[in-house]
């Protein structure tokens, strides 16, 4: 067919068909380039990820480290947690995870799975064994990426941590070595300037007695007291000591018996009637139902005595009252020592049971009564408790159980 206008315009409309080819060609060309420079920025991010995958396996292995991940139902772990375990496949359930560990956390270990998506913590520390190690402590730790209802998909790392328990531990021993060290450095200290006292008094007064031969007999009198006051504050020193060395070896003796709760507070009432003298007034508040306790006498003779002890250093008016009363409901006798005197700060109450605290240091004593009477109490299964305001009186009870 002739058409005039394509040889008025032949060359026009090669140039433009060229210009579209040249442009056709160029953009392929591009197109080629960009192909080839992605897939050339492709393969070096992978081959980077490939190598930072390596080292994170690398470091996770020597950090005896293991990525997991959990859908609700099974597990899978990475190839590393195979060969520690020389497990073929990488796919666990649950029950298969639990056998691995220890029978005393497994029902901590299955509480908290069935509660994984609700814990407020995202880690958790067994024992478990893997290998022929034995059991060790792990932690699992983990985060929550989907969370669809029928199907969790969760992701964490299993990390050894029994370096770190082995270094608590040895901490653990350091401080309770270091405390033991300071105790000990306390009680020579402490014992060095509570002996040395009456003895002073004991040798200085002694010397007065044989050297100085213008002394009254008033005089005379005063100095033996002080001097019966001061070895009678020395042997119980020494036995406080002995005391507390038998409860540091755990050779403490008790020799328990039945025995009638008025007959035994009221001995030790009798005992006391010559020593707790006017202006303070000692009485006693006794029920008139008896019960039958089974204690060591002579050790609740050694807590209620300690008790009275310390009323009556402390109560310079008012009185003392020793009591006892039962709680039948909870099957326990309460023996109590009541006191109108100086009190204690409630910031001190805690601190009083501690070995050789003393609230007046002016005062006789090695502040270790009330802590062997605790230790006492506790071993006849019963406990000490305080009730105590400052300038108004202090109560002390010995809470024990009794048939």
């Amino acid at each position: 067919m002739y058409r005039p206008w394509r040889e008025k315009y032949a060359t026009p409309i090669l140039i433009l068909e060229s210009l579209l080819v040249f442009t056709l060609l160029l953009g392929i060309s591009y197109l080629i380039y960009i192909y080839t420079l992605e897939k050339g920025r492709k393969k070096e991010a992978l081959r980077n990820l490939r190598l930072k995958h390596e080292a994170l396996t690398l470091a996770l292995e020597g950090g005896k480290t293991y990525a997991w991940c959990f859908d609700g139902k099974t597990a899978v772990f990475d190839q590393a947690f195979c060969e520690l375990t020389n497990r073929s496949q990488n796919l666990l359930e649950i029950k298969e995870i639990a056998n691995y560990v220890h029978p005393g956390d497994q029902a901590q270990f299955r509480k908290n799975v069935s509660n994984i998506l609700h814990r407020p913590r995202r880690t958790a520390q067994y024992r478990c064994k893997f290998d022929d190690t034995g059991y060790q402590w792990w932690e699992f730790r983990y985060s929550v990426l989907q969370h669809y209802e029928q199907n969790p998909i969760i992701t964490g790392l299993l990390v050894n941590i029994q370096e770190i328990k082995d270094k608590e531990e040895e901490l653990i021993r350091a401080r309770k070595l270091a405390e033991q060290a300071e105790l000990k450095q306390s009680f020579l200290a402490n014992m060095s300037h509570e002996i040395r006292t009456p003895l002073n008094a004991i040798v200085g007064f002694s010397n007065l007695l044989t050297t100085e031969k213008n002394i009254s007999e008033e005089e005379k009198k005063e100095f033996a007291s002080i001097i019966d006051n001061n070895t009678r504050l020395l042997l119980k020193l020494v036995n406080d000591v002995l005391e507390l060395s038998r409860i540091e070896s755990g050779n403490m003796s008790f020799h328990c018996e039945d025995c009638s709760a008025h007959h035994f507070a009221e001995t030790v009432y009798q005992t006391h009637q010559v020593i707790i003298l006017p202006p303070v007034e000692f009485i006693k508040e006794f029920p008139d139902e008896d019960v039958t306790i089974h204690i060591d006498r002579m050790r609740l003779t050694q807590v209620i005595t300690n008790f009275l002890g310390n009323a009556k250093k402390f109560t310079s008016q008012g009185h003392i009252k020793l009591g006892y009363f039962c709680d039948k409901e909870k099957k326990e006798i309460h023996f109590f020592v009541e006191d109108t005197g100086a009190g204690i700060p409630k910031e001190e109450l805690q601190m009083i049971f501690e070995r050789f605290y003393k609230r007046n240091e002016f005062v006789q004593g090695v502040g270790l009564g009330l802590a062997i009477s605790k230790v006492i109490v506790e071993k006849m299964n019963g406990h000490i408790d305080v009730q105590s305001e400052v300038n108004k009186g202090s109560r002390f009870t010995a809470v024990l159980p009794y048939l």
